[in-house]
């Protein structure tokens, strides 16, 4: 991945989409994200 935590990202897809928020932690084996807070 090209993202680390700290980095703020905007949702692309899904019922969440566009969306902006800060990345908490990242899980790469599964390709997740888990994200702070979403606004």
């Amino acid at each position: 991945m090209f993202v680390k935590v700290g980095d703020k990202v905007r949702v692309i897809s899904g019922k969440d989409k566009g969306k902006e928020g800060t990345i908490k932690q990242t899980l790469a084996k599964r390709t997740v994200l888990l994200l702070k807070a979403l606004t």
